[in-house]
């Protein structure tokens, strides 16, 4: 980090992450170990109920989501093995509010930390350690940084050009080549990744065999604009020449085309951020093939829909929908993956 943290952030002790996943990752992994568990609320950030409902139980840790708003339910779902409740101020996309200090008072009692993500709350609307809780996560990227951490200034105050989606992919590209890959079986990601994985199929054709992309559009709408600022600052420049049009001179069409392999664009009915309208749109424009996912968790089913995501990539790698064998292309990507020595 460039300088201290503010006022505000700074409580007892504070330590920096690489991300804010990885802020939740160290806390629960310094909490609980296998054969112990997590009470956490169901209004999570997808993100997070992966961590918790698919990553944490491979180690052995359990999780039990309950209705955080409801405070009896977190009471009766305390049992011996439990090492934390786990909430967020403001729930993720639910916009759900908790009450804190009764949470951190049933946590108490039972001999347990509350931890508390504060991402959407802030420390300039909320301090949760002043509501009773123990241990605040942040994903520093959001509201903390002014959504800014793709784009600042400089000590002389030159301002530095913002990072785009195209910059995104070939920084994925120098990593390839390092590796020595020379060709990559599927490329794939979702949101802001899904848009690094179009830029990927139209920078670089001819490299990849299958390009999946999960719940992101070719033009930002009005709303994710708004609620997702980090996005219009690190795609606007890059991702404006494909808003002008959709076929003729310019746009997600002509710039697709060149990649003539196999491109799947998969839209969320339900998704308020980005529509399965929006999907569509741009694969019509493409030539590129639609699948949805059906889903209640909205955008983020692509993160927690393992199953037919699974089923998906399986079918653009060719693999059906059981273990075929791995083809040869593939068992050349395994071989060539490895750093030069």
């Amino acid at each position: 980090m460039p300088r201290p943290l503010p006022a505000p952030l700074r409580d007892v002790a504070a330590i920096a992450t690489s991300s804010g996943q990885a802020a939740e990752t160290l806390a629960s992994l310094n909490l609980a170990r296998a054969g112990e568990s997590i009470v956490a609320s169901n209004a999570l950030y997808g993100g997070t109920v992966a961590l918790f409902g698919h990553t944490l139980p491979r180690l052995g840790i359990a999780t039990r989501f309950v209705d955080a708003n409801e405070p009896a339910q977190v009471a009766r779902a305390l049992d011996e093995t439990t090492r934390a409740v786990y909430v967020e101020t403001i729930g993720n996309p639910e916009l759900d509010v908790p009450d804190l200090r009764r949470l951190a008072d049933i946590a108490h009692t039972a001999g347990v930390p509350l931890v508390v993500d504060n991402t959407f709350a802030t420390p300039i609307l909320t301090r949760p350690i002043e509501h009773g809780a123990d241990i605040v996560v942040h994903s520093a990227t959001k509201w903390v940084g002014g959504y800014g951490p793709m784009h600042g200034r400089s000590a002389s105050g030159a301002e530095r050009p913002p990072i785009t989606t195209r910059d995104m992919a070939r920084l994925v590209r120098l990593l390839v080549a390092e590796l020595a890959v020379e060709s990559v079986a599927l490329a794939t990601g979702g949101s802001l990744g899904g848009m690094v994985a179009l830029e990927w199929a139209a920078t670089f054709p001819e490299l990849t065999g299958s390009v999946v992309v999960f719940a992101a559009p070719a033009a930002h709408t009005a709303q994710a604009i708004g609620f997702h600022h980090v996005q219009r600052r690190a795609t606007w420049r890059s991702w404006m020449q494909w808003t002008r049009t959709t076929s003729g001179g310019g746009g997600a069409g002509p710039a697709l085309r060149a990649f003539r392999c196999r491109l799947v664009g998969v839209g969320i009915p339900g998704d308020l951020l980005y529509s399965a309208d929006d999907v569509r749109e741009w694969v019509a424009a493409a030539g590129a093939r639609y699948r949805e996912i059906r889903s209640a968790h909205g955008h983020d089913a692509f993160l927690l829909e393992d199953e037919q995501v699974d089923a998906i990539l399986r079918e653009m790698l060719g693999r059906g929908g059981g273990p075929a064998e791995v083809g040869t292309a593939e068992r050349e990507l395994v071989i060539r993956a490895r750093v030069p020595t």
